[in-house]
């Protein structure tokens, strides 16, 4: 039976984040290859759902940068804290439906 054959949902990880929490794209802002692959893997541990990992191309950020749609501003703070960044709204040309973490440099996992 092909059916059978396929790997089963629940033999997935699963970390069930609160209802209203936004997934977070983690993008990297450097040359640093991997960068945001690692702090997408600590924020997978300490309970984020990871959207997607990626690179930045757009201006550049002085420090750790998580940008929040309007009302996320405390889950942003939250984020922020735990990578020892900044937060800021996203304008228009950011997605309105995540956290967007540009990350310039490493985050310690605990």
């Amino acid at each position: 039976d092909l059916l059978s054959a396929q790997p089963s949902v629940s033999a997935l990880p699963s970390i069930t984040a609160p209802a209203d929490q936004l997934s977070v794209q983690v993008l990297n802002g450097t040359d640093t290859a991997g960068l945001a692959r690692k702090v997408s893997d600590v924020l997978y541990n300490e309970g984020w759902v990871i959207a997607a990992v990626s690179n930045w191309a757009g201006e550049p950020v002085k420090k750790n940068t998580v940008y929040y749609p309007e009302g996320y501003a405390d889950q942003a703070d939250k984020l922020a804290a735990l990578v020892d960044g900044e937060t800021a709204p996203a304008d228009a040309t950011l997605p309105q439906n995540v956290l967007t973490l540009i990350v310039m440099t490493k985050v310690a996992s605990n």
